[in-house]
């Protein structure tokens, strides 16, 4: 798949979230990469509020794809 649908997908995550909470700044990372055997490695780092800040990671995976998104919510 092309990138721009990627960026779509996202755009719409924060979208929806937004839609949810006006509360926050969101952030999503969407990583896909071809499941071949090579592994992947994804990491993420913030520094933030605990007491109101946050993140979540997804990860999923059919025989040929591996994706990971993780969303962060400010």
């Amino acid at each position: 798949m092309h990138a721009t649908y990627y960026y779509a997908r996202n755009e719409r995550c924060v979208a929806e979230l937004q839609r949810l909470s006006e509360h926050f700044k969101y952030v999503v990372s969407t990583t896909v990469a071809e499941d071949n055997g090579a592994g992947m490695d994804v990491a993420s780092c913030g520094w933030w509020d605990g007491n109101s800040d946050g993140s979540v990671t997804v990860k999923w995976k059919n025989s040929s794809i591996s994706c990971v998104v993780i969303v962060c919510g400010l």
